[in-house]
């Protein structure tokens, strides 16, 4: 089994300059509702009322291309977050932000750039990595 073991997609989060409007226009698209998360973050909203994985929209344009336009981020739930960060910089990626805590409760991330410079996370919840 790879240091990641069998990633799966664990949460998302679309990056935008217009919280209010991408509010709008994702809530009127698909009918989702929106939670402030003041106690994790200022300008991060959970997004209620859909089915699947979890997500997010936040305000700034964090995970864009190397633009610098606004973008999105992907996270896959890996076993050992250590693990995963050292064997995707040993296969050509960098990482962007190294094991980051989320809150007490909540597990860690990671971000990664894979060779061509695609930007996703890894995630390992408390228990994984005790």
């Amino acid at each position: 089994m790879s240091a990641a073991g069998a990633a799966g997609v664990a949460w998302f989060e679309i990056w935008t300059s217009d919280v209010e409007r991408a509010k709008r226009w994702y809530g009127e698209l698909f009918g989702w509702t929106f939670e402030a998360m003041a106690d994790y973050a200022a300008d991060y909203w959970l997004i209620r009322g859909m089915s699947g994985v979890g997500g997010a929209i936040v305000r700034g344009s964090g995970p864009s291309d190397r633009s610098g336009r606004q973008g999105s981020v992907v996270y896959f739930e890996i076993e050992d977050l250590e693990a995963t960060l050292a064997r995707a910089a040993a296969l050509g990626g960098s990482i962007e932000r190294s094991r980051t805590a989320i809150r007490p409760d909540a597990g860690w991330f990671g971000i990664v750039r894979d060779p061509e410079g695609t930007r996703i996370g890894v995630w390992t919840g408390r228990e994984a990595q005790g």
